[in-house]
């Protein structure tokens, strides 16, 4: 089972709009593309500001409700767990370590195109030893659900937000709960 990691596996003081405000003075727009956008010159002091952001944010990071049960149950039934995220490798160790809790593998934007690219969901099948197709992948915004489908995974939404999405993810839920439950009665 794959996981987005920030406001589906983990929850933080981190405000993607007013980092948003902070780095470019407006608040639309997804961060990494935005970035892209400006002259080559001034991207590697916005990916700096943007790491720095993110460290300092990950040190308030905890599990979200109901990730503790659904880790366990994954433990339980010998299911391997991972992480698709848009945040730098360093980010996602520094998370694991605040928190004690090891995702299994780890794809970050540092390791492959980020989402919605289907490129680092199909790099954690790989590196996981496991096909798509037999593949969950859980996260709470577009980009996740994009990046899931095109691979060929089976995508749960959390949806948090009521945002709607371009593309119908497999399942839609409003809690992690939610995901155990329905994982509890698969596993009989």
């Amino acid at each position: 089972m794959l996981f987005d990691l920030d406001d589906t596996l983990i929850v933080s003081d981190l405000d993607l709009r007013a980092l948003k405000r902070e780095l470019f003075g407006r608040s639309d727009g997804p961060i990494l593309e935005t970035i892209e956008g400006y002259p080559p010159d001034q991207q590697p002091a916005l990916h700096k500001k943007l790491l720095d952001i993110e460290l300092d944010r990950a040190k308030t990071a905890r599990l979200n409700d109901g990730a503790a049960e659904l880790l366990d149950l994954l433990e339980v039934c010998g299911i391997g767990r991972g992480i698709v995220t848009r945040n730098n490798s360093e980010v996602v160790e520094m998370v694991q370590k605040s928190i004690g809790v090891d995702f299994g593998v780890c794809i970050c934007r540092d390791d492959a195109e980020p989402k919605p690219s289907p490129a680092p969901t199909l790099l954690a099948c790989e590196r996981a030893g496991v096909t798509p197709e037999n593949t969950w992948l859980v996260g709470d915004y577009v980009f996740d659900i994009e990046s899931g489908l095109a691979a060929g995974c089976f995508t749960i939404y959390l949806d948090v937000r009521g945002e709607p999405l371009p593309n119908e993810p497999h399942l839609r839920v409003a809690h992690l709960s939610e995901v155990t439950h329905r994982l509890r009665a698969l596993a009989g």
